[in-house]
This record gives structure tokens, sequence and C-alpha cells, in this order.
């Protein structure tokens, strides 16, 4: 026998062509890494956060006052929006809140008394002085003409008594005076209408012989 083949192993087929090496991978495209020593713009950098700022509230309203001078008489008294009344013997300063105010004015003397109220506006940090509403009374006194009789007093329906009589307090205004008496030849009565002014002391002479005021004479009170 011949050699052929003797101890090796198959042969590769004639003419076989080895597959080709696979191609490495490639990695995707992406922006080329920025050099070293690349600074960034300050257009491109982002711009700082800044806190809002507290909203600051408004100042409180400035006050103003109310002012009120000394009255004609002590026994009138003042109050201001409801609040506790004070003797105007002298003059009286309120402090109060910008806006509309009530003052309110009170006199009593024995039996007589008047009440009125005002309402003023108060700008912020200003001062009102307001009016005082109320008038001095005035006074009545009723008298007989010289050697004439005398009589029953009535000032507006109400019985004054026998005259001579002094009324001190009368309402500034006009009121209904009679003057009557029971005669011999029957009911005499004068009827008039007197008119008071403030701060006046009015002495009315009647005449119930003749029916008619003599005169009604004025004079200042002190």
């Amino acid at each position: 026998l011949d050699g052929a083949g003797g101890g090796e192993g198959p042969s590769d087929p004639a003419g076989a062509v080895a597959p080709p090496a696979a191609a490495p991978a490639q990695t995707p495209a992406g922006p080329d890494p920025p050099a070293a020593d690349a600074v960034p713009s300050l257009a491109e950098a982002p711009a700082p956060e800044t806190a809002p700022e507290p909203a600051s509230e408004p100042p409180p309203p400035e006050p103003g006052r109310v002012v009120v001078a000394r009255s004609w008489s002590p026994e009138i008294y003042v109050s201001v929006d409801g609040g506790p009344r004070h003797r105007l013997d002298g003059e009286r300063s309120f402090q109060v809140p910008p806006g509309q105010i009530t003052v309110r004015f009170t006199y009593r003397d024995g039996e007589y008394s008047d009440s009125a109220q005002t309402r003023v506006t108060v700008g912020e940090g200003k001062t009102v002085r307001p009016a005082m509403p109320l008038q001095r009374p005035g006074s009545l006194r009723v008298q007989p003409f010289v050697n004439t009789p005398p009589g029953e007093v009535f000032l507006d329906g109400a019985p004054l008594g026998r005259s001579p009589v002094t009324v001190a307090h009368v309402r500034p205004g006009p009121h209904q005076l009679r003057i009557e008496r029971q005669g011999p030849a029957g009911q005499e009565v004068i009827e008039a209408q007197v008119e008071i002014a403030s701060g006046t002391l009015h002495t009315a002479t009647f005449d119930l012989g003749r029916g008619q005021l003599v005169n009604v004479h004025p004079r200042p009170l002190d």
C-alpha cells in the first residue's frame, strides 16, 4: 500500500474561501465633547433666581381730631360717636378715626332741657371744630301795668302762676302768651304771640282793663 492519506486528517475541499471577518461595531455619532479650555458665555449662563419681595401693608390712616369750644353754660355736655359725656366747662379735644363723626350736645338746667347733634367729616390728620347747635335760652317776665290788676299767666298752654312771674329758661322762638282773670264784668283775657331771642330777658307788661300788652321790652341777660 502506498502512503496516501496515511495518518493525516482530511484536508479542506479544494478552492474553499474563508468567510470575511466581522466588522467592528460602530458607536452612534454625537456632539463633540467640549474642549477642556472652553468657557460658557454669559449669554448662556442661567440667571440667578431672586425671591419675591413680601407685599408691604399700607400704613394705618392718621387719626383726626374734633375740638369743641367752651360753651355758654357749664351744664352743657358733649359726646362723640356715642362715647362718654364730657362737661363743656372748657375746651374739649377728641382723637377720632377719619370719616363721618356724630357729635351730640345735651343741656339741662332745672326743668329745662335741650339736645342736638351734628355730623362732621374728619380727614386724615385734620382738626374739625363743630359749631354749637344749641341756642342759649331766653327768659320771660310777665307783669301788670302800673295800678292795673294782675292775672293768671299761661305760656304755650302751660300755667305759670299769678303775675308777676318770671320764667328763667324759654326756648328761643315764637311762643303763645295768655293772661286772664275773672273781672267784675266777666272774664278778661289777653292773648298774644311773643318772640323770645337767645340770651335775652323779655319783660311783657299787660293791661287787662284794655285787653292788651302794653309793651315787650328785651334786654341781654348777664
